[in-house]
């Protein structure tokens, strides 16, 4: 799907029905799928784990789609484990 014409096709006729479509990706420091669907897609919702994502890879992942004119719709920190939280917002 990635490699073809199809994406971005699928990606319209998704849009002409939703008014939002969110793609989810592997993670695109090891994979390049998250910057083929980001051009496809023309933005992206960047994503990265509080206390496990480098600063610098972070930029890096920034500038390169800055680079193939991707348009940056927001940015999310996650918290991997949230178990810790959910236990101190119940004491």
């Amino acid at each position: 799907l990635l490699g073809r014409e199809a994406l971005p096709g699928l990606l319209q006729r998704a849009l002409a029905v939703y008014d939002r479509v969110v793609l989810d990706t592997p993670a695109s420091a090891r994979y390049p799928d998250a910057a083929v669907i980001a051009r496809a897609a023309g933005s992206a919702l960047l994503v990265s784990a509080r206390r496990r994502s480098r600063h610098r890879a972070v930029e890096q992942l920034l500038q390169r789609l800055r680079d193939d004119g991707v348009t940056l719709a927001g940015a999310l920190l996650n918290t991997p484990r949230f178990g810790p939280i959910v236990r101190r917002a119940r004491s």
